[in-house]
């Protein structure tokens, strides 16, 4: 036993008049109780997890959008990019058909 089991143990023989048996099983089922209720603590603990979000999670989340974010940057500017080449090309071929049916 522990020094706060050895107290509720003197308290329960002293105060209660219980015997030493009857204290030892009544320190029992308090310990008993106790770990009952941190399993059952622990366990809608590990349910709920996922929704607590700790700050190592919002720092790998906040890298994470950032390099989403830079993904699409780059994207846009390859996408601006190419839409000007395209235009350029269509300009080039239009006035090409212009040069060819107007003398």
């Amino acid at each position: 036993m522990i020094i706060s089991e050895l107290k509720a143990f003197d308290l329960l023989k002293s105060k209660f008049k219980l015997s030493d048996e009857n204290a030892r099983a009544v320190i029992f089922e308090i310990n008993a109780t106790d770990r009952k209720i941190t399993e059952q603590v622990e366990d809608e603990f590990l349910k709920r997890k996922d929704v607590f979000l700790t700050k190592d999670d919002k720092v790998e989340l906040i890298e994470k959008i950032e390099q989403q974010a830079q993904k699409i940057e780059r994207t846009r500017a390859d996408l601006i990019k190419w839409m000007f080449i395209f235009w350029i090309g269509q300009l080039a071929a239009l006035v090409g058909l212009f040069k060819l049916f107007i003398p």
